[in-house]
């Protein structure tokens, strides 16, 4: 797998963990 693919996938997963801690933050408001 290309390094760039590995980074973008990464960012991906990251991006995803960010928007369910906030969905679990609203839910637990």
């Amino acid at each position: 797998m290309a390094i760039k693919e590995i980074e973008d996938e990464k960012n991906k997963l990251a991006k995803n963990g960010k928007q369910t801690n906030i969905r679990i933050k609203e839910s637990k408001s």
